[in-house]
C-alpha cells in the first residue's frame, strides 16, 4: 500500500535536491585554469584602454571625427551564467573565511551543528540559491512520460518537481523558474521513471520485461531532440542538465 506523506515534506525535499544541484554547479567550474569561454566574463574595453585611445586621438594630427569607434564585447548567456555562478563561489568562499553569511534578506534560521561539513558554506550556498538561481524546464514531449508524475506516494518527489518546475501559473517554487532558457544556471528534464515502468513496462510477464533497454531509448531519443533544438545541452555536454528520480529503475550511465 503506498504511503502519503505531507506536502511540507515533498517541498522540503524539493528544496534541498535543488540545493545540491547549485551546489554542484558552483564548484564543478571552479578551477583556477578554467577555459577562455568560461572566465571571459567582463568585456575587452577597459578604463585604461579608453584613456589610451582618447588620448591617442587627441594627440594625432589626422585624427578625424571619422576614426573608427571603440568595439565594445557583449557578452554571451553562457558567459553571463558563469558570472552568475563566479559570484556566488565568491561569497560562499567569503562566508568559510570570515564564518559569517552575508544577505540582503532577513535570515529567520542559520544552520549549526556537527551534521553539517562546513555550515557556513551550507548556509550561503542556500541564500545564494534562493537570491539567483533558476531553473528551465525542458517543453519537449507529451503526457504521462514527461509532465506528468506522481505527487502523493513513495516517488511523489519527481512528480513534485515536475509540476513546481513546469506549471507557469506560480506556486513555491515559482522564484526558482527562468523565463526564458537563456537565464537559466541549470535545466531540467522532465521525466517520471514511474510512469515509465508504468506505461511502457507493465504488465510485468517475465524476466525479460525488467529489460532496461527501453528505457535508455526513450531517455536518448529526448536528450537527442532537447540537444538538436537547443544550444544548451552541446555546451556543457549535459553537466549542467538533471533529472528526478527516487525510483529503482532510474537510468544509472551518461547520456549518450
Amino acid at each position: 500500500m503506498s504511503k502519503s506523506y505531507p506536502k511540507r515534506f515533498c517541498l522540503l525535499g524539493f528544496t534541498l535536491v535543488l540545493l545540491l544541484i547549485l551546489i554542484f554547479l558552483v564548484f564543478c567550474f571552479s578551477s583556477s585554469n578554467e577555459s577562455s569561454h568560461r572566465t571571459q566574463f567582463f568585456s575587452s574595453l577597459t578604463l585604461s584602454s579608453l584613456l589610451d585611445h582618447t588620448n591617442a586621438l587627441q594627440s594625432s594630427p589626422s585624427s578625424s571625427i571619422h576614426s573608427p569607434p571603440i568595439s565594445i564585447k557583449r557578452r554571451s548567456n553562457l558567459e553571463r551564467r558563469e558570472e552568475e555562478l563566479r559570484k556566488a563561489r565568491a561569497a560562499i568562499r567569503r562566508a568559510v573565511a570570515s564564518k559569517n553569511y552575508t544577505s540582503n534578506e532577513e535570515v529567520t534560521y542559520i544552520p549549526t551543528g556537527q551534521i553539517y561539513r562546513n555550515s557556513f558554506a551550507f548556509h550561503q550556498s542556500h541564500i545564494e540559491m534562493m537570491k539567483r538561481f533558476k531553473v528551465w524546464s525542458y517543453k519537449e514531449g507529451e503526457q504521462p512520460l514527461v509532465h506528468d508524475g506522481p505527487v502523493n506516494d513513495i516517488y511523489g518527489i519527481e512528480g513534485q518537481f515536475i509540476d513546481e518546475l513546469g506549471n507557469i501559473m506560480g506556486g513555491p517554487s515559482g522564484r526558482f523558474r527562468a523565463a526564458r532558457p537563456e537565464e537559466a544556471h541549470a535545466f531540467f528534464l522532465p521525466f517520471s521513471v514511474a510512469n515509465i515502468v508504468q506505461y511502457v513496462y507493465k504488465p510485468i510477464a517475465s524476466p525479460s520485461d525488467f529489460n532496461r533497454a527501453r528505457l535508455y531509448r526513450i531517455f536518448n531519443d529526448y536528450v537527442d531532440v532537447v540537444a538538436r533544438k537547443h544550444p544548451f545541452w552541446n555546451q556543457s555536454n549535459g553537466a549542467d542538465h538533471f533529472m528526478v528520480s527516487c525510483h529503482d529503475w532510474v537510468i544509472h550511465t551518461q547520456f549518450i
